[in-house]
């Protein structure tokens, strides 16, 4: 009934990637896994022309995805 589960699965089995590894990440995206401690997080930056953006993430490290929020607005010419 999720296509984007389905697509994902097909990847998965494409790559041949194990069904432990599959299940593990099925588990924790759903919040049931070992160390699914899943926080909702918000950083302010700057995208090209200075427009200021309100960037919300979904995230089991925060020091991670403030590191990748830094290098894609870098990337993109924005600043954070």
């Amino acid at each position: 009934m999720n296509p984007a589960l389905a697509t994902a699965l097909l990847k998965a089995k494409q790559y041949n990637l194990p069904k432990e590894v599959v299940q593990r990440a099925i588990e924790k995206g759903s919040g049931t896994g070992e160390g699914s401690n899943l926080e909702v997080i918000f950083y302010e930056g700057y995208a090209p022309g200075g427009i200021a953006l309100y960037i919300k993430c979904t995230t089991d490290n925060t020091n991670r995805s403030a590191a990748s929020t830094k290098t894609i607005l870098n990337k993109y010419g924005g600043a954070r």
